[in-house]
């Protein structure tokens, strides 16, 4: 059991870092934008406020240390998302021996965060129905969830090389 919780939070966290090195690759290499996680950590700070809901996010008050707060909520959202492929895929077995499609259907299932709940929250709706151009952010959303997908795979083999 221990061993598969391990497992699990190195496969998020080694996926995270994979998907964020990538994006910064897009964005130097492509002008593909990289929003970074400030939002976040803003939307997180006014929480302890009592204000879940804005309209939109970009509008309220920037939060002290709302970058720190948005990557440690980010980093920490990838570490416990590092347990889907290992639940889609059948457990240990899974982690053991990776297959690319149960990493890359957790990395669509793990769209169901910012496209009903975070982006909501945002005063951006469901979907990104009130973003400026929805269809190129849920583009945007969806290409970036299936390379985080692809990143699942990539880690869950490292770490299943480190853990034979």
């Amino acid at each position: 059991m221990g061993s598969m919780i391990i497992a699990g939070v190195l496969i998020g966290l080694i996926a995270t870092a994979l998907s964020d090195l990538w994006a910064v690759f897009l964005e130097k290499a492509f002008k593909v934008p990289n929003y970074g996680f400030d939002v976040v950590g803003r939307w997180i700070g006014h929480m302890a406020h009592g204000q879940f809901l804005h309209k939109p996010i970009f509008a309220s008050p920037p939060i002290p240390g709302e970058k720190i707060i948005g990557w440690i909520a980010h980093y920490a959202l990838g570490a416990a998302f590092g347990f889907l492929p290992i639940l889609l895929g059948g457990g240990a077995g899974w982690a053991a021996d990776p297959t690319l499609l149960a990493a890359i259907g957790a990395g669509l299932l793990t769209l169901a965060v910012p496209f009903f709940i975070v982006v909501p929250a945002f005063g951006m709706g469901v979907l990104c129905a009130r973003a400026p151009d929805p269809w190129a952010a849920r583009r945007q959303g969806v290409i970036a969830h299936l390379y985080y997908g692809v990143a699942l795979y990539i880690a869950a083999v490292l770490v299943a090389m480190l853990m034979r």
